[in-house]
């Protein structure tokens, strides 16, 4: 929320200087039940705000890598979908989360989405039910448990094995 104020106050006018100046490209880093709303945002903030031209997006479009970073002024994207070659010259704004709250926040998300995916019958239950079916069958913890086993893992794992030494981050 810190970062989102700051935005929000113009705190990041100094770092969004003209690409004529600087030539740098900001990019800011989200993933699936990690901030994803929060990013979207703070992105949309310092697009609007500060009239961006060059700009682009891809959060649930993990194919669409032919973007040339190095011409946008800025982009938003989930860490897992940064497939492109980074440009030269960058800055960029990782956006993390406690574990704890990625389970929770996806195990209650899971539970009433209408995401298609989340009611397709998954094929390695012995009940053969969908993922929401099962979370709304079984108890909180084995819920919970579930959640933390299936989806919030890889989100987890992909926050984890972000890449640390990359100091432009």
């Amino acid at each position: 929320l810190s970062l989102y104020a700051f935005a929000l106050s113009g705190g990041l006018k100094a770092n969004l200087v003209s690409r004529s100046k600087n030539k740098m490209t900001r990019i800011l880093i989200s993933g699936h039940k990690i901030g994803t709303m929060l990013s979207g945002r703070i992105y949309q903030i310092l697009v609007d705000g500060y009239k961006l031209k060059n700009y682009a997006k891809h959060l649930h479009t993990p194919d669409l890598v032919d973007y040339d970073l190095s011409k946008l002024d800025m982009y938003l994207t989930y860490a897992g979908f940064l497939k492109q070659k980074l440009p030269t010259r960058y800055r960029g704004i990782r956006i993390i989360r406690h574990p704890y709250e990625v389970i929770v926040s996806a195990y209650r998300y899971h539970k009433k989405t209408s995401e298609e995916w989340c009611h397709k019958t998954v094929f390695y239950l012995p009940e053969k039910r969908s993922y929401q079916e099962h979370l709304n069958t079984v108890t909180q913890r084995e819920g919970i448990i579930y959640e933390m086993m299936n989806t919030s893992y890889q989100s987890i794992m992909r926050m984890y094995n972000w890449n640390q030494a990359d100091q432009n981050f």
